[in-house]
């Protein structure tokens, strides 16, 4: 078939076509370089870099909101890579999530792998293929909780709570990257779960995620309705709750002036403070065995703050209890204050109120503080008193007051 006049013209306004040259090696790599650059300056102009954060105990005035600014502390986790800049964590995120795992892409485990890391693969399998759920995830958690309580007991007793020895273990991370990449962060709707929720919220607090939560918990305020002000309520002391049990409680104390500091940013109410603030008291006091004392300042700043927010109906108990854990200067004058009334001690000695082992706890403290600072006198009056109003258990094995702080 011969070509017409036309198209040969058509074909003569285009210049010939050839197909570009195989490039080497050297010119490959060039190339290779120049899309990384170009990427790179992308994702600068969009995300930029990461400023360093301020450190949490540091700059603290005498008012009750001085730590109102600060941050939580890193986890190891994001201390790891806390040289990378915003950029970096964006790929990190991207690689390390699950949903662009490969079926079947991933290299055989050269030795034994652990019950966790099993548990952690399939978790990653079904997320690559669509099939996670709620009701999955939670049985996910339970499972590496189950495990990791089946580590604690083969080893030697720990005064530590559990939350302790799921920091190393990245379930919470996994969960969220899920959480993210599945669009159901986006409505939050998982949080109605309760179990799921529990379970999540002591893995995010062991992994040391506090800017999610705090996230999550200022997105589920919805100022046209008040309602959701419980819901905030419930999630934030669910958080705290598990944040305080962790060994260093310094950790728990920027958490708490953290979510005081978006109380009252936000103008929500200071109740939404009184149960959180609750936590971090217990074990800053009754649980003290198991922790790291915080600093000073920070403890100052807390027990000031403690007083501007409604603690009742337990407030009375909890500021001599604190007196006598300060982290420089402990003193047992309010707890004294606080014993001294006959008729406390037959309110608490009489009915079923809550806070009885509260207060049995304070006057055992008070006694050993007492023997502490040779004031055997007043510890043997309040072993007395001990004994008269509470005279079951531990408090009838001794018969000095000196004996029973020693034993316990």
């Amino acid at each position: 078939m011969q070509t017409t006049r036309a198209l040969n013209s058509l074909k003569a306004l285009f210049p010939p076509i050839h197909q570009p040259l195989p490039l080497d090696k050297r010119e490959a790599q060039r190339l290779l370089d120049r899309l990384n650059a170009s990427f790179r300056s992308q994702l600068d102009a969009e995300y930029g870099w990461s400023a360093p954060r301020p450190a949490v105990s540091q700059n603290l005035t005498k008012s009750p909101t001085v730590a109102a600014s600060s941050s939580a502390a890193p986890s190891p986790a994001s201390q790891s890579h806390g040289s990378l800049r915003s950029t970096d964590r964006h790929v990190h995120a991207i690689l390390d999530n699950p949903l662009f795992l490969p079926t079947g892409s991933a290299p055989a485990p050269s030795g034994p792998i652990s019950t966790v890391d099993a548990h952690k693969a399939i978790f990653e399998k079904a997320v690559s293929r669509g099939l996670m759920t709620v009701p999955r995830a939670l049985g996910f958690l339970m499972l590496i909780r189950s495990e990791v309580e089946k580590a604690r007991d083969a080893k030697a007793f720990s005064k530590l709570a559990i939350v302790n020895d799921l920091r190393p273990v990245g379930t919470a991370k996994l969960v969220v990257q899920w959480l993210r990449s599945s669009g159901q962060e986006n409505g939050l709707a998982f949080l109605a779960h309760k179990g799921f929720r529990l379970l999540l919220m002591e893995f995010m607090a062991a992994e040391g995620l506090d800017d999610v939560v705090f996230a999550w918990l200022e997105r589920v305020v919805d100022p046209a309705e008040p309602e959701t002000l419980a819901s905030a309520a419930r999630l934030l002391q669910e958080f705290m709750n598990k944040k305080a049990q962790l060994h260093d409680l310094e950790l728990a104390y920027t958490a708490f002036f953290r979510a005081e500091a978006m109380v009252r940013e936000r103008k929500w109410p200071l109740s939404l403070l009184r149960m959180p603030w609750r936590a971090v008291s217990l074990n800053t006091t009754v649980f003290s065995a198991a922790h790291k004392p915080p600093p000073g300042q920070l403890f100052d700043a807390f027990v000031a703050l403690g007083r501007a927010v409604p603690i009742v109906p337990f407030q009375g108990i909890d500021f001599p209890h604190l007196s006598l854990y300060h982290p420089a200067e402990p003193s047992s004058q309010l707890a004294r204050e606080f014993l001294s009334s006959e008729e406390r001690w037959l309110k608490y000695s009489t009915s079923n109120i809550p806070g009885i082992p509260r207060f049995q706890q304070l006057g055992v403290d008070t006694i050993r503080h007492l023997i502490k600072t040779n004031e055997p006198q007043e510890a043997s009056r309040l072993w007395d008193m001990l004994r008269r109003y509470f005279s079951v258990g531990l408090y009838t094995r001794h018969s000095t007051a000196h004996d029973f702080a020693v034993a316990v």
